[in-house]
């Protein structure tokens, strides 16, 4: 009984920390989502992954008109091409429904001052590759490419698969960055 009374009379710090964390609350997650909302773009000047948690499309009236896809191409020497390579060899769990563990990726690191953390991931299909096709040539490069699917373009039939890169035209595509493993830049 002596234990349970002790610890009953103790006073609380919510003089602090009850505000304190409603200023971080209101801050880090409202603020930036009535900004969102607002102004439709990013606050400037937060960290990339609170603007990310303050990105709650479904609470205002308007809806997006386009969206990203992503794609990852290697430049075999043996067929002097750039070869869109297949996600399920390389992602296999799609755990954002129809979006893969790639367009996570990318879509968290497309920023142009993301290059080295590209640079990473092409270094591991490129690794990931040479496991899947010891026999075969292997890539010189790798580049990553985002495709804007527009509103009004038809939807394919059936269930959802991401259509291929030829379907979008130039300008509705961009190449993200090509990361070289040979001296060769001409491609």
């Amino acid at each position: 009984m002596e234990n349970f009374a002790s610890g009953y009379g103790q006073k609380r710090l919510s003089n602090i920390k009850d505000p304190l964390l409603f200023f971080c609350f209101l801050f880090l997650w409202i603020f930036p989502l009535f900004y969102v909302g607002a102004f439709e773009t990013e606050v400037p000047s937060l960290p990339k992954i609170i603007n990310y948690l303050s990105n709650a499309s479904c609470l205002f009236t308007k809806r997006m008109t386009n969206w990203r896809l992503y794609y990852m191409e290697a430049f075999l020497e043996d067929r002097n091409e750039w070869v869109t390579l297949p996600e399920d060899d390389y992602f296999r769990m799609p755990p954002f429904g129809y979006h893969t563990r790639l367009d996570e990726l990318l879509d968290y690191i497309d920023a142009p001052s993301d290059y080295r953390k590209r640079g990473h991931l092409a270094t591991w299909v490129k690794e990931r590759y040479a496991r899947l096709h010891p026999n075969s040539q292997q890539p010189i490069a790798v580049r990553f490419i985002k495709a804007w699917w527009m509103e009004h373009q038809e939807v394919p039939s059936g269930h959802w698969k991401k259509p291929r890169l030829t379907y979008f035209s130039t300008d509705k595509t961009e190449i993200l960055s090509t990361h070289y493993f040979s001296g060769r830049r001409d491609l």
